[in-house]
């Protein structure tokens, strides 16, 4: 019996030290070490990391799945949506998706070092439907 409590006790003690040492995902540290991974290769990258991303970047929840669904449906990798966010930011990623630039347009820019115009860019967008600004500004505050 009292093998019993001590095998329970041992099994406990690797469990809390499993859980201390591989943070949730959910965590502020599992999602600080999941987009360090991700920054190193970005063939690791999930839908939920680019939401998690575009969402921190002040993007509207639903602006973000309207891009997102786009981007799948113009047939963009993951992997060049998280490239070309990492290196152009959230705004021209949306300019860019609502532009409906291809992936290959995008990997050319990405592996040239260079970005469109993000007045062109907009222009185009804003003939899609896309009329508003991707990022609303935030108000100043009040003094």
């Amino acid at each position: 019996m009292i093998t019993t409590y001590v095998v329970i006790g041992q099994v406990c003690a690797v469990l809390l030290v499993c859980r201390l040492a591989y943070p949730s995902a959910n965590s502020p540290r599992g999602r600080a070490r999941r987009r360090r991974a991700v920054q190193a290769d970005p063939g690791l990258v999930l839908l939920d990391d680019l939401i998690r991303e575009l969402r921190r970047d002040g993007i509207a929840p639903g602006r973000v799945t309207l891009v997102l669904n786009r981007a799948r449906r113009l047939g963009i990798a993951l992997d060049v949506q998280w490239r070309w966010l990492a290196a152009h930011g959230a705004v021209k990623f949306l300019a860019a998706i609502e532009a409906d630039l291809t992936e290959p347009q995008l990997v050319a820019h990405l592996d040239a070092g260079t970005q469109p115009n993000l007045d062109e860019l907009l222009v185009f967008a804003a003939a899609n439907g896309f009329a508003t600004p991707p990022i609303r500004p935030r108000r100043a505050a009040r003094s």
